[in-house]
């Protein structure tokens, strides 16, 4: 299927125009320490994001013994009460076509050491190389 190159320009005219907002959003969430277990403000901020868009809301916190006799359950050694899960739901004004669900996940791994970091790993910053700024090894 080829894209018409008139919408074409006009997603690619709408992405460079919230270009900027989108980085700063970006931003902010990076500054949500999202460490396993301690998602909750992070989770937050998607939340209010895609209800200010107009999505039907949904949000829950993990209950191990509701899913610990699945087949694919993996034992878990960390506290899930604050490892919230947010759902957002945009529901189009008509039906037709196919549909498409994205998927985020939004724990991080341990930081390490901070004296490895050449910045706090919670304090964005564009550097202007194209490298993630502070990340050791980039």
């Amino acid at each position: 299927m080829t894209l018409d190159p008139g919408l074409a320009r006009e997603i690619s005219d709408s992405v460079d125009a919230g270009f900027d907002a989108q980085v700063a959003w970006l931003q902010d969430l990076v500054r949500h320490p999202s460490l396993r277990g301690q998602e909750h403000t992070a989770q937050e901020m998607v939340h209010g994001a895609l209800a200010a868009r107009g999505y039907g809301m949904d949000r829950w916190a993990i209950d191990v013994n509701e899913i610990k006799y699945h087949p694919g359950f993996s034992p878990v050694c960390v506290d899930y009460s604050n490892a919230i899960n947010v759902v957002g739901t945009h529901t189009p004004k008509q039906t037709k076509g196919r549909s498409v669900i994205l998927n985020g996940h939004i724990d991080v791994v341990p930081v390490g050491p901070r004296d490895m970091w050449a910045r706090d790993p919670f304090d964005p910053a564009i550097d202007g190389t194209g490298c993630l700024a502070g990340v050791p090894g980039t």
